[in-house]
């Protein structure tokens, strides 16, 4: 049981870091990764709004780094599995929010993945959207 809990905490700060290689277990990847990546848009959103509304440079610092961060882990998922639905979806919902708070100056990045994504996945309501 030991083992497993020791193995599992590996597994984890490797994902976190971004060195773990990623398998094909929930779309093309680990449901963890998703629900990581998940946070860390939706925290990046709700410190990227109460940053507008109140210049905060703590937040802005907070939202912006969350923000990269799952930028980031989202390029190597899709490097890993280019078939990933969802996380096409988040690098697209990413990509508006640094634009939207002001941390990228132009929405390029924005319309350029989500007309990738909709060429690939044109049924997802929330690419079309963002």
């Amino acid at each position: 049981m030991k083992r497993v809990r020791i193995l599992s905490f590996l597994v984890a700060v490797g994902l976190a870091l971004g060195t773990a290689q990623i398998n094909s277990a929930f779309n093309g990847e680990p449901q963890d990764l998703l629900a990581q990546i998940e946070s860390l848009v939706k925290q990046g959103r709700e410190q990227g709004l109460s940053y507008l509304s109140s210049k905060d440079e703590k937040l802005k610092k907070s939202s912006k780094k969350n923000l990269e961060e799952a930028e980031k882990l989202l390029k190597n998922a899709i490097k890993q599995s280019p078939a990933c639905e969802k996380c096409l979806e988040h690098l697209v919902a990413t990509y508006f929010y640094q634009t939207y708070f002001g941390f990228s100056k132009d929405y390029d990045d924005c319309v350029k993945t989500s007309t990738q994504g909709l060429t690939q996945f044109p049924a997802n309501g929330r690419i079309a959207y963002f």
